[in-house]
């Protein structure tokens, strides 16, 4: 009998020792500790990075399903959590186990809420879930991530190609909220890769540097690590500033000696010894040509198998070999509904065969007698013995040596061989770091990550307030892409497009251009209908000019937008089905139409306002005062660990402040971030009652005469002044215009031609600021200085050299605009006549989810 939890008295070992007990599961000796010293570094408000290097099978997703269980409660740091993976083939799994497991506890009554099962998402290439990262516990890839905390958020991305400023900041400021898991952490560093210039690595660096500085609790997971590389990451995350917490087995012991103040737990659990990881494998050596009559005898014998392919060319072309033995194939090119169907099918124990490209190597909580593999690096095939055996007993690993992949350093393959070669003698659960690092004994961790220049140019982007989405986009069409050496990009089988997103594959660039060389036709969106586009020979051969097919389809996008098409990706006409499951089909489609949220939120009415609205005035029909008060009434549900979360990564950098302080501040950049439209040269585009009398009113560059008196009124904390400030500006950039502290020419030349010369408050609004402002600590006095401002003082402070620094604090306005901004999100989209505000329906829905509006 699971007795109820009472949440806000337990601490997070606790909760993991409950959770664990709930689901009748082991408690890890290797998991708890760790949780228990994590859970002093939070009380005091330090910053932690913790590695977890345990062995595959050991339970290190729970720390997901606690990190996010701890997400209702108060006292954590950290409102959500999210949790990063390099491939998008096993996010959904994850993303559909975590569903289930939280609402087991809530049906339990563990957890007293609603629906909780509805706070996890899965966000990605064709799932969107969670767009700016609003939901308690998201699964997402590194793409992804990288995309919204380096200012591209996914939600805007096809701004890219067009050059308009993005809402980076909801995205960004809900990054720095949340506890974030980086989960199979080996595969970023490709480390056996002949091929790869390691920018998957670079990005997932850029991140925890960003992460880690800024105080965010940021994780590690893996099975696979060698000495070598474990002593670089932690002597590199010493260095940033962090507190250190690895966790590991006690054959790691000997091999790697750590920094001294990096805090190394190693203990032997002996609960997993005697239990998973009592696993008996042995090796043996086979040719291509023994697969099939191997095949045939272990299926006789009752055996699961695993076939597991470097190419998907060589996958489907062993699955064809072997159909007479029904096998299930699984790979990164399949559409997402043979994906997701393929993927429960090779999760099922009554599924015998499974042949798969390294999908199968990550995050699938399943277990096979046999595996056949291709021969690899050996990071790569501990990983995938990981998919044997997997709760103990025995098991058997026949590697192809002649089938290998180009793509791979060979000499690491050869180590690898070298090393496995006495199948008996090798541990798979317990020798591995050893025979890592021998097999890797030449890579520098160090040199590695400052191989790749991206690595330095995202983290400059992240610390730098004058580099924005501009900037970001502008890199991004460069490279391509963040993690990639090439970009993904859709496409739909052709025979298949009545599936709609259902039938995305991704391909890279190469593949793309093939594909679209063979099928000479484009996919297209045309009145909310996806249809196959037949290309004029002429743009087809454009691509002989060796023009990369993001640019191709980027100028397609733009000459057809005009007339309402919208070009989502390349055709493909030789797609092949692996599984013809109808029934399925139909499931996974009607599932993935009731995921969609529908904005029937009943008690968004409650914040409509009927009263007759009066000067100074917000908005058309809407007055200032009124929407003022409505942020009020919504940022009131700011979730208290999010304001736990921005006072934990204040204290980061210096500034020490209260939850009271932090909802007061919140407060006050509601009132201040508007007021710039008090001033004479917006008011006198309306009457008394708020009704426009020019058809061209517009509130174009408020927010820096709101900045203005902002910087004047407020007397705290001088950090915390910057941070307002900044909020403030950045509202336009985000929302209106190009930066103003970047294009100080353009907002001369606006003003000039408007004659802003003086510039005088609205009467009313006097009494109204000093009225609002009454409760705060800011100096109601200045507002008399501030009736008349003369334009040429705000331009001086514009220009001061003030934001033109890197500070440390300076990126964590992000925390305070995010609320503010996805509360006027809901209060226009309430109160100024719903998606005809302009306010976009993922905003709202990002609003409604993070305030808990339902």
């Amino acid at each position: 009998m699971v007795k109820t939890l009472w949440w806000f008295h337990v601490t997070l070992h606790e909760l993991y020792l409950n959770i664990c007990d709930a689901f009748s599961w082991r408690a890890r000796t290797l998991i708890h500790k760790p949780l228990k010293m994590i859970s002093e570094f939070l009380h005091n408000d330090s910053p932690i990075f913790c590695i977890f290097l345990l062995p595959t099978g050991y339970g290190k997703s729970t720390l997901t399903l606690t990190l996010g269980c701890a997400s209702y409660v108060d006292e954590v740091p950290w409102r959500g959590v999210i949790h990063v993976l390099p491939m998008r083939s096993v996010v959904t799994n994850l993303y559909e186990e975590m569903r289930e497991r939280i609402k087991y506890l809530r049906e339990l009554g563990v957890m007293n809420s609603q629906n909780l099962e509805n706070d996890v998402a899965e966000q990605m290439m064709w799932s969107h879930g969670a767009l700016y990262f609003e939901k308690r516990i998201v699964f997402t890839t590194l793409d992804t991530f990288c995309l919204n905390l380096f200012k591209v958020p996914v939600a805007e991305s096809w701004k890219t190609g067009y050059g308009l400023p993005t809402h980076y900041d909801v995205s960004r400021g809900l990054i720095y909220g949340s506890a974030v898991v980086f989960d199979e952490s080996h595969l970023f560093m490709e480390l056996g890769s002949a091929t790869s210039s390691r920018r998957g690595l670079a990005a997932l660096w850029a991140s925890v540097e960003s992460l880690v500085t800024s105080g965010v609790p940021t994780f590690l997971m893996t099975a696979t690590l060698s000495p070598n590389i474990l002593k670089g990451i932690a002597e590199y995350a010493n260095s940033i500033g962090s507190n250190v917490i690895i966790a590991t087995m006690p054959h790691i012991k000997n091999l790697v000696e750590f920094p001294k103040d990096v805090i190394h737990i190693c203990e032997q659990d002996l609960d997993f010894a005697e239990g998973y990881g009592n696993r008996d494998i042995k090796l043996s050596f086979i040719k291509e040509s023994d697969i099939e009559p191997l095949v045939e005898r272990l299926l006789s014998d009752g055996k699961r198998i695993l076939i597991v392919s470097e190419t998907v060319a060589r996958a489907e072309e062993r699955w064809k070999r072997l159909r007479k033995f029904r096998p299930v194939l699984l790979h990164g090119k399949l559409m997402r509904i043979d994906r997701e169907a393929q993927l429960r099918q090779a999760l099922s124990n009554e599924t015998k065969l499974v042949v798969s490209t390294q999908v199968i190597e990550v995050g699938v909580n399943t277990s096979f007698d046999v595996m056949i593999t291709d021969l690899a690096p050996l990071d790569r095939l501990i990983q995938r013995a990981g998919r044997v055996a997997r709760k103990g007993g025995k098991g058997t690993i026949y590697v192809v040596e002649d089938a290998t992949a180009n793509f791979y350093e060979q000499k690491y393959v050869k180590k690898t061989r070298e090393i496995i070669a006495d199948g008996k003698g090798f541990d798979w659960v317990f020798g591995t770091a050893e025979a890592l690092g021998k097999v890797f004994s030449d890579i520098d961790f160090l040199e590695l990550i400052s191989k790749e220049p991206i690595g330095r140019d995202l983290i400059e982007l992240d610390r730098s307030i004058l580099l924005t989405s501009m900037q970001a986009q502008q890199l991004l069409k460069n490279v391509g892409s963040f993690v990639r050496d090439e970009p993904l990009m859709q496409a739909y089988p052709r025979d298949y497009l009545y599936l709609g997103e259902m039938a995305v594959v991704a391909l890279n660039e190469h593949d793309a251009k093939e594909a679209l060389r063979k099928s000479k036709a484009i996919a297209i969106k045309r009145n909310g209908q996806l249809l196959p586009y037949e290309l004029d020979e002429n743009l087809v051969k454009q691509l002989e000019k060796e023009m990369a097919v993001t640019t191709f389809l980027e100028k397609l996008g733009q000459e057809m937008r005009k007339d309402g098409v919208k070009v989502l990706g390349v055709i493909l006409d030789d797609y092949q089905r692996p599984t013809e499951d109808t029934e399925l089909e139909t499931h996974l489609r009607s599932r993935n139409d009731s995921n969609e949220v529908g904005l029937t939120h009943s008690s968004l009415l409650t914040l409509r306002r009927d009263g007759q609205p009066r000067k100074p005035c917000a908005y058309e029909h809407q007055s200032l005062y009124d929407h003022i008060n409505a942020i009020f009434e919504i940022i009131e549900n700011t979730p208290k660990n999010y304001i736990r979360a921005v006072r934990h990564r204040l204290r980061q950098v210096g500034i020490d402040t209260t939850d009271d302080e932090l909802k007061a501040l919140l407060k006050l950049l509601a009132i201040l971030h508007d007021v710039g439209k008090c001033y004479n040269i917006y008011q006198d585009n309306f009457d008394m009652s708020c009704e426009k009398v020019r058809n061209d009113m517009s509130f174009y560059l408020h927010e820096i005469l709101s900045a203005y008196v902002a910087d004047h009124v407020y007397n705290g904390h001088e950090k915390l002044r910057d941070l307002l400030v900044l909020s403030i500006i950045r509202h336009s950039e985000a929302c209106r215009s190009r930066d103003p502290l970047l294009y100080l020419d353009e907002v001369k030349k606006y003003a000039h031609e408007h004659r802003w010369l003086t510039l005088c408050l609205y009467d009313e609004a006097v009494k109204l600021l000093r009225e609002m402002l009454a409760p705060f600590d800011v100096d109601t006095t200045v507002i008399e200085s501030l009736k008349k401002i003369e334009f040429s003082n705000v331009v001086k402070f514009l220009k001061s050299s003030r934001f033109e620094k890197i500070q440390n604090h300076y990126k964590l306005y992000c925390m305070l605009i995010a609320p503010l901004m996805l509360a006027d999100y809901l209060d226009g989209f309430c109160n100024r006549n719903g998606e005809k505000s302009g306010v976009g329906r993922h905003y709202v829905e990002a609003a409604c989810r993070f305030f808990g509006v339902e």
